[in-house]
């Protein structure tokens, strides 16, 4: 995977969903970064980070971002970055 190089990335390959707050206590993450770059009517992961208390950052679109603007949490990054 590209992601490999960067020394700051781990990738711990599949889980099941009851794994993965161990995985995180094993694996501190500074941030979730969800990259939909679609508009998604809901998103599980972003559920799994806010309830594990880790900062979410996604794209400005869809029910992720909506709930980040509703709650006030997390990091919206511009669409047009993808572009």
């Amino acid at each position: 995977s590209e992601l490999e190089q960067f020394e700051c990335v781990e990738l711990t390959g599949r889980y099941e969903e009851s794994d993965i707050g161990r995985i995180v206590r094993e694996n501190p993450c500074d941030f979730a970064f969800l990259p939909s770059v679609w508009p998604e009517t809901y998103s599980y992961t972003l559920d799994i980070a806010l309830g594990l208390g880790i900062h979410p950052v996604c794209f400005d679109i869809g029910a992720a971002a909506q709930r980040l603007k509703r709650f006030e949490v997390g990091t919206l990054l511009p669409l047009d970055l993808v572009y």
